[in-house]
């Protein structure tokens, strides 16, 4: 049998309640207190619970809370709250008119309701958006956050109103702006496949795409990085790391995030400006010139 440390609380009072006496103990051995509320009942309650201060009443103190909160939230609607809940409650929903109000959202959806009012708001922030009016089968007048009344995609089949016409242009537009990254993606993935698979073929099957814009064909670049490597031992120039144990990657010595135009781009994708190193040297290298980097790390190349 274990020894429980019991701890006498008879006489000691507990938020509303006053321990009067020590009653038999619960099935699991838990000593167990009669108690005497504020308002008048007597109620049973684990000595644990009393100390902690998770029991403090028999239960009325939860229900003069509610009641508390409850005649907040239904005390009389001024004016002033009417004429907030009339104007905003339509564009801006029940999260913006309780934040002003002080009231809850419930409390404030119930009385819009019986006012007959109506948000366009779901969740707060989204417009639930209405077709105003229909001018083809997938074009439809409806309300903008950001534009306000205009031309929207419509979906008949799914009957969904899409986004707004000016916001994709807005985003085809940033897409467009973005052109560089994607022509960095396709020269990098091009020159890392032509590496990795060109073997004894003559390269011909992928001096497609990007590589028009380039001034080598994927032969010269797979002789160029095979010499590379001749030089390099087989190994990593920083880390001293065999290229048979790690993974091997193409570097720019002059780093890409440099570039600001396309030409720039192309330009040092030139076969002076590539290097090999180990994945691990070339990630902690990230967007710094080969040089200063070297310097910083204290790198001596053998």
């Amino acid at each position: 049998m274990v020894a429980h440390n019991f701890i006498d609380l008879i006489g000691q009072k507990f938020g509303k309640s006053t321990v009067i006496k020590r009653v038999e103990n619960n099935s699991r051995g838990d000593a167990m207190f009669e108690c005497f509320c504020n308002c008048g009942n007597y109620y049973i309650s684990r000595g644990s619970h009393l100390r902690s201060g998770e029991t403090k009443s028999c239960g009325c103190l939860r229900i003069e809370k509610t009641i508390q909160r409850n005649k907040i939230n239904k005390r009389n609607w001024t004016e002033k709250e009417f004429t907030i809940l009339n104007e905003s409650y339509i564009n801006k929903g029940s999260k913006y008119c309780s934040s002003i109000i002080g009231k809850s959202r419930q409390c404030i959806t119930q009385k819009a309701f019986q006012l007959g009012l109506k948000s366009n708001i779901v969740n707060g922030d989204k417009l639930q958006r209405k077709v105003i009016k229909r001018i083809s089968d997938n074009r439809v007048v409806s309300i903008c956050n950001i534009h306000g009344e205009t031309m929207h995609y419509y979906n008949k089949k799914m009957i969904k109103i899409g986004e707004c016409m000016q916001c994709t242009n807005i985003k085809r537009r940033k897409k467009r702006s973005l052109m560089k990254y994607r022509l960095i993606d396709n020269l990098r993935t091009l020159i890392r496949n032509s590496f990795k698979k060109i073997g004894n073929k003559n390269g011909n099957y992928i001096a497609r795409g990007c590589f028009r814009n380039l001034d080598y064909t994927p032969t010269q670049l797979y002789n160029y990085l095979n010499n590379i490597k001749k030089l390099q031992e087989n190994k990593c120039p920083v880390c001293n790391t065999d290229y048979n144990n790690c993974v091997m990657t193409i570097e720019h010595v002059i780093p890409l995030a440099t570039a600001k135009t396309e030409q720039e781009i192309i330009n040092l994708f030139d076969l002076k400006n590539l290097n090999l190193m180990c994945m691990s040297c070339n990630s902690s290298k990230n967007k710094k010139d080969y040089t200063t980097w070297l310097k910083e790390k204290k790198y001596v190349i053998k």
